[in-house]
């Protein structure tokens, strides 16, 4: 190990590294580094912009692999008995504050802990043993949840769009102590405040180490608010490839050096293109087979799969969800009966012979082809878009870590989630879609047709699809299986788009775009594969 030396502390280590390399592509991070974060231990993790102190810090808290994407790893990284180079950390044994606080917005901030509470692991039989007695009734989570945000001074408020930004980062904290974890990890706490709130969240961390005392890594490039708080810095030097164990005061001198007297070359600062790499991507076969199997709920939480499954149901179910297949319906059902009759050759001589035939083709077609491709393709662009924003949304506010280090794959609560509000929407909104066209076809015949009445047209437009056996249409399983290929395609669009790394806001705009386009060429692809084989005979009832 590189750097001043500090007195032998008594406590075994928690984290050990030894000849650690890191890479990402053909960027080296460390080389053969070794270090060691003692048991009860707080440390800041520091460095400049571009040196590795997020990706140490994702390796740690498990929600980054060896292997993902660029990154190479090579030597040990371990945390306690795990080797973090080969698998994550115990869940709930890793607990870690974000630096955009990664609170589930959807949830209260009671909810946000209790989901903390509700996701840790069960509790060590000597932790269990000491916490608790015979003669005591253990607290339920809710009094827990309760007694961690009073402790923090952020209890009995409703909505998290009430606090501000220091009582959201109270909250986040308060989740991840519930965890109740041996290594706590923290993310860039003081970013964007001024230095006297940078003081009071130095004070917050201080005080809660001193309550609960953890192993502590806090990353950040604020080193004054830290001055009095941290002893030791592990400082990530890029120049020499290496992690220093500095005292505050050498850490704080050697930043201020290279402030002021370097400029960073090229190849030093991490290219954010390359981070884009580091979140899981997939062709659009391995997107579609995942949903596929990601429909068999795999829920840790019953109860979170509901909410989950609720929330995306409120999107892709909406009353403008209707409204908007409503209104297209009304639209198709216009345009297709007035043209069919409107620009109908001699009209005079050739309506009177074939005007049953017209009504039934435009009734076959609307049903069995131009209603489930419009629905199709509007679901593609508005369920598509909604849902690509919402996870974008999540990712880009670190909410997929934030699951990730409860031990929880977001896939399971989500994806899952995603896929079956779109597979129990659709057929609804194909039936409005069916039926706002039959009614706006009714209206335009019995307009153009006066002599005719509503009888007529009912018996001429439902001719080919009307089965006398059996209440549904001809041809409802072929609506049904082509349009339900289509939602879970877009489904797994949104999805695999939405979760790769947001590393802006411009990013989740351009998973939209991207799941729109890539949405609708699917339903394309999908109506064009089933032409092919639902009409491959001229007997197509």
């Amino acid at each position: 190990m590189t750097g001043e030396p500090v007195a032998a502390a008594l406590a075994p280590p928690a984290i050990e590294a030894r000849a650690l390399t890191l890479s990402i592509g053909t960027h080296v991070l460390l080389h053969s580094a070794s270090f060691d974060v003692r048991r009860g231990e707080l440390v800041l993790l520091c460095g400049p912009s571009g040196a590795g102190k997020t990706v140490l810090l994702k390796l740690l808290a498990g929600v980054l692999r060896a292997g993902t994407g660029a990154l190479t790893a090579d030597g040990e990284l371990r945390f306690e008995a795990t080797d973090l180079l080969a698998q994550p950390p115990p869940p709930g044994r890793v607990g870690v504050l974000f630096q955009n606080h990664a609170l589930f917005d959807e949830l209260s901030p009671e909810e946000n802990v209790l989901f903390a509470l509700r996701h840790r692991a069960p509790p060590r039989a000597g932790a269990a043993a000491a916490g608790t007695s015979s003669a005591s009734t253990p607290p339920t989570d809710r009094e827990r949840a309760h007694a961690l945000l009073s402790e923090l001074g952020v209890a009995g408020i409703g909505k998290l769009r009430h606090l501000s930004g220091g009582q959201l980062q109270r909250v986040a904290l308060a989740r991840t102590l519930a965890l109740d974890p041996d290594l706590l990890l923290y993310d860039e706490p003081t970013t964007g405040l001024d230095p006297a709130n940078a003081k009071n969240v130095a004070a917050m961390i201080q005080s809660a180490h001193a309550a609960r005392p953890r192993t502590t890594v806090i990353v950040t490039h604020d080193l004054a608010a830290f001055r009095g708080i941290a002893r030791e810095v592990l400082w990530l030097a890029p120049e020499e490839r290496a992690l220093l164990r500095l005292p505050l005061d050498r850490a704080v001198e050697r930043a201020e050096t290279r402030h002021r007297t370097e400029k960073p070359a090229a190849d030093e600062a991490l290219p954010f293109w390359i981070i884009r790499f580091l979140a899981k991507s997939g062709e659009a076969l391995e997107a579609f087979a995942t949903a596929l199997l990601r429909l068999l709920p795999t829920w840790p939480r019953a109860r979170y799969g509901v909410r989950y499954l609720l929330h995306y149901l409120r999107i892709a179910a909406s009353p403008g969800a209707f409204l908007y297949v409503g209104a297209a319906g009304l639209l198709l059902g216009f345009v297709a009966t007035y043209f069919a009759f409107e620009k109908m050759p001699k009209r005079g001589f050739i309506e009177p012979l074939f005007v049953d035939d017209v009504l039934s083709a435009l009734g076959f077609m609307m049903f069995r082809v131009l209603a489930p491709l419009l629905v199709t393709l509007l679901i593609a662009a508005r369920t598509g878009a909604a849902f690509a924003a919402d996870i974008g949304g999540k990712v880009y506010a670190r909410q997929f870590d934030a699951l990730r280090s409860f031990g929880v794959d977001p896939s399971r609560y989500l994806l899952t989630a995603l896929s079956w509000s779109l597979l129990l929407a659709m057929p609804l909104l194909v039936w409005t879609m069916w039926w706002t066209a039959e009614i706006s076809s009714l209206g335009v015949f019995l307009w153009s047709h006066p002599e005719r009445n509503a009888f007529y047209w009912e018996r001429a437009f439902t001719r080919g699809l009307v089965n006398e056996d059996f209440p549904l249409h001809w041809g409802w399983d072929w609506v049904v299986a082509k349009t339900e290929v289509c939602a879970l395609g877009i489904a797994a669009a949104a999805w695999f788009i939405g979760s790769r790394e947001k590393l802006a806001a411009d990013d989740v705009s351009r998973s939209v775009t991207r799941t729109v386009i890539g949405a609708s060429l699917w339903v394309l692809f999908v109506h064009f594969l089933f032409a092919f084989v639902e009409f491959k005979s001229n007997n197509t009832t």
